[in-house]
């Protein structure tokens, strides 16, 4: 199994990058949110069978009912996935809640997206304000920084 594998396949968080192509207004079961178009990162976790590469696949698939924040936003053909981060989980740290803090300190957040299960984190969605190139860039050295270092999939 490659390095890559053994990645997909085990428990961790992701950082998926998103490319909204208009203006979107995204009404969940309890909230909503007006996204305005631009780059995006959402932070999940993947912690159940298949490690992250199910829930990642689950997403890019646009399988399953609408569960999470990210389903509804991924419902519209205007929002898609450019590729995503893995992050492997560490024992005793919660890369969901570090990596949503990463993001935090350098890009905009879209208040209460993805986070209500998290008491302290502010969002799981934000925007950065660049091109695409210069946002990937920037959250790879985030999330090097003060998570630790990602592996990036291109999604084809």
């Amino acid at each position: 199994m490659s390095i890559e594998e053994d990645v997909l396949d085990s428990p961790g968080c992701y950082v998926l990058a998103l490319i909204i192509e208009d203006n979107l207004e995204v009404r969940t079961r309890s909230s909503f949110f007006k996204i305005p178009r631009g780059i995006y990162f959402y932070v999940g976790s993947a912690k159940g069978p298949g490690g992250v590469k199910n829930r990642v696949f689950r997403h890019l698939l646009r399988n399953g009912r609408r569960h999470w924040h990210i389903d509804y936003l991924l419902d519209s053909v205007r929002a898609r996935v450019a590729g995503f981060y893995t992050i492997p989980s560490k024992r005793g740290v919660d890369c969901e809640v570090e990596a949503a803090k990463a993001l935090s300190t350098a890009l905009k957040p879209v208040l209460g997206f993805g986070s209500t299960d998290k008491i302290g984190d502010v969002s799981h969605l934000y925007m950065c304000s660049y091109r695409l190139e210069e946002c990937l860039g920037l959250v790879y050295e985030l999330l090097s920084e003060k998570v630790c270092e990602p592996s990036w999939f291109q999604n084809i």
